[in-house]
């Protein structure tokens, strides 16, 4: 049986990773009620419930999916009028002290947007204009472990307190010191030493797109990023296409490659024992449901980077901006998540590695209406189908489909019958295969089908 509260006994060894002091309590006070409410809901999504650091830095939440994604909300401690995590001991200054609780974070979720909606301007006495907006504060204060989460907000009509109970939360949390050598890192968190790929892009239009992309119903999604210089260029240009994978097949939509739309495209390979920057091309496969819950994060945020590692873990860092702050850095939200294997299935086939050439525009050929009799590209609106024209008009049956046969040759509609056959026939190319190989290429048709490729503009 679970237990409700974190056990007072420093020598817990099973809390060791959390790590608390009794003593501390915590008080801080801030306007941006809006600001909060939407990043805190930004990350519900993932979980419920969610781990809450207080530090001197600020206030920080995090939540784990399924063991296969994470997130982490940091919320600076500029954001607040008024910030103090103390002790009872004001002498003694320690810059690590810090408290961490377990909270239900879809409860704390809602309290927080049922007051950011009362600071929306309304009509008042039935009136047709709206009124200014309310002003409304928010104390959350914290007392140590055992009591609860309380979160007040006040305004000048009326002042509400929430209190929150707390709980110990069960998951590890990877951001604490790394570990040394003969412990296991974390596999939730983006090795910086060996990232493969990194991207920096516009959030507007990344919401847009996986927008557009959950309207498709997708199931799969591959991201195709890369620097490479096209064929027949001299600049190399930075292409990062979704691929998207589902009931009807396989779509492209691609990101605008503006420098202003998509800032920053490096990839790396592994070279010596390091990483060194190179012109290549990376194909990472998620489970497009699990990826999807980036998109509240996304439409909040102003810029995103993208990272990958070598070990498969992708990182979507979100920086999400206050304009009525003027000295606040930003919210920072960073959702790390596992791609999907692009090795071989149950039954050792090679699957997703043809996903970087499925939609490219290097390999699709020009299709030529090619005459045989002469070999010239005719005009897309000549008729290449031979017309023939009956001599006489009788009833449709099986017995006048069937070919005629020699011995009927000589009667005039057989002979009009075989004069009708041997122009047709003058009209089919020679597939002899003691013909000329050259001459063979030249009646290739390509076709292109199965994939249908969406470019999304602005």
């Amino acid at each position: 049986m679970s237990q409700l509260f974190i056990p007072s006994s420093p020598d817990s060894s099973q809390h060791d990773s959390q790590k608390h002091t009794s003593n501390l309590s915590f008080v801080a006070s801030t306007s941006q009620v809006v600001h909060l409410a939407e990043s805190v809901a930004a990350i519900t999504s993932v979980s419920s419930q969610a781990l809450m650091i207080l530090n001197e830095c600020g206030i920080t939440f995090y939540a784990e999916y399924n063991h296969i994604l994470n997130v982490q909300l940091t919320i600076d401690a500029s954001l607040f009028s008024s910030f103090s995590l103390s002790d009872g001991q004001e002498s003694q200054n320690c810059p690590n002290r810090e408290l961490r609780l377990g909270v239900d974070l879809q409860l704390v979720g809602d309290a927080l947007a049922a007051a950011a909606a009362t600071t929306l301007p309304r009509a008042r006495n039935g009136q047709k204009g709206a009124s200014m907006a309310e002003s409304v504060m928010c104390y959350i204060k914290y007392y140590g472990e055992g009591s609860p989460l309380l979160v007040e907000f006040e305004d000048r009509l009326m002042s509400e307190v929430i209190e929150f109970d707390t709980f110990y939360y069960e998951h590890e949390y990877p951001y604490d010191a790394q570990p040394t050598q003969n412990e296991q890192a974390s596999e939730l968190l983006v090795n910086h030493e060996r990232v493969a790929l990194e991207i920096i892009l516009k959030s507007d239009v990344l919401a847009n797109l996986l927008a557009d992309l959950q309207q498709l119903n997708t199931q799969e999604l591959h991201l195709y990023a890369s620097n490479l210089r096209p064929r027949g260029k001299v600049v190399a240009t930075n292409q990062l296409n979704f691929l998207s994978k589902g009931a009807i097949g396989y779509l492209k939509l691609s990101y605008p490659n503006a420098k202003t739309m998509l800032e920053k495209l490096d990839t790396f390979r592994l070279a010596n024992g390091s990483m060194t920057e190179t012109s290549d091309s990376i194909v990472t496969s998620f489970n497009f449901l699990p990826f999807l819950r980036i998109i509240k994060a996304v439409r909040l945020s102003s810029r995103c980077k993208m990272m990958k590692d070598l070990s498969g873990v992708f990182s979507v860092q979100l920086l999400c901006r206050n304009t009525q702050v003027s000295n606040y850095p930003g919210t920072l939200i960073t959702f790390n998540m596992l791609e999907m294997a692009t090795g071989t299935d149950d039954f050792g086939q090679l699957r997703n590695t043809d996903i970087n050439t499925l939609f490219d525009d290097e390999v699709y050929q020009q299709i030529k209406e090619i005459d045989p009799a002469n070999d010239r590209a005719l005009d897309p609106q000549e008729d290449v189908i031979p017309h023939i024209e009956l001599s006489h008009a009788g009833p449709l049956s099986y017995a006048s489909f069937k070919m005629t046969g020699e011995g009927q040759s000589g009667s005039a509609n057989g002979t009009e019958a075989s004069t009708k056959r041997r122009k047709v026939n003058d009209q089919i190319p020679n597939h002899n295969p003691d013909h000329n190989a050259d001459h063979d290429n030249d009646h290739d048709f390509t076709t292109v089908g199965g994939a249908v490729e969406i470019p999304l503009f602005l």
